[in-house]
């Protein structure tokens, strides 16, 4: 048992390396996959309504161009800066 993990750190980092890259793939596959599924769960619940489907573009193109939270964020640190 002398030859562990623990004895070789180049191990350790051949092996930690492409899991995190692994990880982060997974789970960036996986967020995609329940957005998608996110978004047709919310365009068959219009159809139920009995929306048109030029309704549903426009409700799916104004959710499109909501501000992303990096902005937002941003306009309330100037905003902040400026009343200091």
């Amino acid at each position: 048992m002398q030859n562990s993990f623990m004895y070789h750190p180049e191990m350790i980092m051949a092996v930690a390396i492409p899991l995190t890259v692994m990880v982060c793939v997974v789970t960036g596959i996986l967020c995609s996959m329940r957005v998608k599924q996110w978004e047709m769960s919310i365009k068959h619940s219009m159809i139920e309504r009995g929306m048109s489907a030029e309704e549903i573009k426009t409700v799916l193109e104004a959710s499109a161009r909501a501000k992303p939270k990096r902005e937002w964020w941003e306009h309330y640190c100037e905003e902040k800066a400026k009343k200091a």
